[in-house]
């Protein structure tokens, strides 16, 4: 992780000031209201594959709610009810809810440009899962470690184990179980590159 300290004192350029520059991720995240900038709301798709599945106790997997924000029973937009920070279209939105601080209160403002305490990670062991999986079904179809590290990363969110997959569906669900794990982190674009599937994929606004 890189470390973020709650600074509020920085600023954009020059010698000990340049300490908003990683922080300003929040800002770029935060939903309409929250936000100066252009802000980002989450593609339908996600939820609904978040939605597709669910826990072994039958629950929604705990992923969604710290990938995502939209109107659920008890849900809030940093410390107000969702249904009272937005209006009309932005209340059927769903909205960024990893990487933003919602402990931000009183001096500091949800949104805002600094303070921010949220680190960003750098690499995850759950990302380093699913590249081994990946790599050993592409090498070994349907390779039974790649399963068990896909699992490994499943069982963590209380998601249901995987049985045995031939190489295509193990593929598939590899590449499904990184959208579920790492949304928002920054790695979609490369993946798809990856694959070779950018073009199909923004297409069909995937």
């Amino acid at each position: 992780e890189i470390q973020y300290d709650g600074n509020t004192t920085g600023g954009w350029g020059g010698t000990g000031a340049n300490v908003w520059r990683g922080q300003a991720w929040e800002a770029d995240l935060a939903p309409r209201t929250f936000s100066s900038q252009q802000s980002v709301s989450v593609n339908p798709w996600v939820f609904d594959l978040f939605m597709d599945q669910q826990t072994t106790d039958g629950d929604v997997d705990p992923r969604a709610y710290a990938t995502m924000s939209w109107d659920y029973p008890g849900a809030m937009m940093y410390q107000m009810p969702f249904q009272e920070a937005f209006q009309g279209d932005n209340l059927t939105r769903i909205w960024v809810r990893k990487y933003l601080n919602f402990e931000n209160e009183t001096s500091l403002s949800p949104g805002e440009w600094a303070g921010d305490t949220n680190n960003w990670r750098m690499i995850r062991f759950a990302d380093v899962l699913l590249m081994y999986a990946e790599a050993l079904n592409e090498a070994q179809g349907g390779d039974q470690g790649a399963l068990d590290a896909l699992n490994r990363v499943r069982n963590r969110a209380s998601m249901p184990s995987y049985a045995s997959m031939d190489q295509a569906t193990l593929r598939e669900a590899i590449r499904y179980e990184r959208v579920r794990e790492l949304a928002i982190e920054g790695y979609r674009f490369w993946d798809l590159h990856r694959w070779g599937i950018v073009a199909e994929r923004f297409k069909n606004n995937e």
